[in-house]
This record gives C-alpha cells, sequence and structure tokens, in this order.
C-alpha cells in the first residue's frame, strides 16, 4: 500500500491544537487507514504560530503548537510548486464548474476549501 500524503492547511492545524472534536477525530482517521505523512509549508508553519504572544499564558499553548509542527514535513512552496497548484486549481474548475457556483444564499463557495491530497 502506498503512503498517503496530506498537506494540512492553518485552519485544520489551529482546529486541531484547539482540540476540535471533529478535526482531531478525522486526524486520527488517517492513520486507521494505513501508513500516511503529514506536510505543511514554512507560511502555514509561521500563520499557526504568530498568534501566540511571549506571555506566560501562550508559553504552554506555544510549546504544544511548536511539537506538533515540528512532527509534520516542511514543503518549500517555489514557482514551480505554485504553477502546478494554480493549474490543478484552475484545471478542477473548469472541469466540475457546478461545484463553484453560488450558495442557495448568495453566497460564494470558498474555492481554496478543497482538499487535494499529494501524489
Amino acid at each position: 500500500m502506498d503512503m498517503k500524503k496530506i498537506l494540512l492547511d492553518t485552519n485544520k492545524i489551529i482546529n486541531i491544537l484547539k482540540g476540535n472534536p471533529n478535526d482531531i477525530e478525522w486526524f486520527k482517521q488517517q492513520y486507521k487507514f494505513g501508513d500516511v505523512i503529514f506536510f505543511t509549508t514554512p507560511l502555514i508553519r509561521h500563520e499557526v504560530l504568530r498568534f501566540y504572544d511571549y506571555s506566560k499564558e501562550s508559553k504552554a499553548e506555544y510549546e504544544k503548537a511548536e511539537k506538533f509542527l515540528s512532527g509534520l514535513e516542511i514543503i518549500n512552496i517555489d514557482k514551480a510548486i505554485t504553477d502546478i497548484a494554480t493549474n490543478i486549481f484552475r484545471h478542477e474548475k473548469e472541469k466540475h464548474s457546478k461545484r463553484y457556483q453560488p450558495k442557495s444564499d448568495g453566497t460564494e463557495k470558498r474555492l481554496d476549501k478543497y482538499n487535494l491530497g499529494l501524489t
């Protein structure tokens, strides 16, 4: 069986760290399906850690976040990778345009909220 590779975004990491039951369960479930490796990027790492100040109250939470992030593989995103990701996104939007129609309340769907697995 191939190793499953998952890129964790900022919101998913923050929700896991805050103890969101659905996200924690999702995270645990990934291990039940076999070998899995989680990735993040330097920018996502920054986005997670920037919310913790230097206060004593934040120290334990910062250390918890740092420990969690240190367990993830880091993907350095360069221009070539952003070009590939952009093309995947554009292709998805063109081939599955119904997914990107406004919701019944008139608001736009968040196009960046589709999970893309890494292969």
